[in-house]
C-alpha cells in the first residue's frame, strides 16, 4: 500500500519513478534557540504546556531526550503523564 502510495504522490509531483523530497522529508520542529518546540503534558483532565522541550525538561527535572522519547512513543510516563507537541 505505502509503495503504491508513494508511486501516486511521484506521478502527480511529476518526479516519476522517484518520490519527490517534501514526500520523505515532512517538516519537523525538534526545537533550538530562535525555533522553540512547545510541548504539553496531560493526565486525567490536567494539562501542563511548556514553552519548549528544554523548559519542561528543566521544571520536572529529566532531560531532553527523555522528553523527546515519551512524545514520539506516546507511553505515560511512571507518574501518568502523556506527552504531546503543542502549540504556542
Amino acid at each position: 500500500m505505502v509503495a503504491f502510495c508513494r508511486e501516486q504522490i511521484a506521478r502527480a509531483a511529476g518526479s516519476w519513478p522517484s518520490p519527490p523530497d517534501f514526500a520523505l522529508w515532512p517538516p519537523v520542529n525538534r526545537g533550538g534557540r530562535k525555533r522553540r518546540r512547545p510541548v504539553c503534558r496531560v493526565r486525567g483532565e490536567v494539562v501542563e504546556k511548556y514553552a519548549s522541550v528544554e523548559d519542561a525538561a528543566r521544571a520536572i527535572r529529566t532531560s531532553r531526550d527523555d522528553i523527546d522519547e515519551r512524545i514520539e512513543s506516546g507511553h505515560p510516563d511512571k507518574a501518568g503523564w502523556t506527552w504531546w507537541d503543542s502549540k504556542p
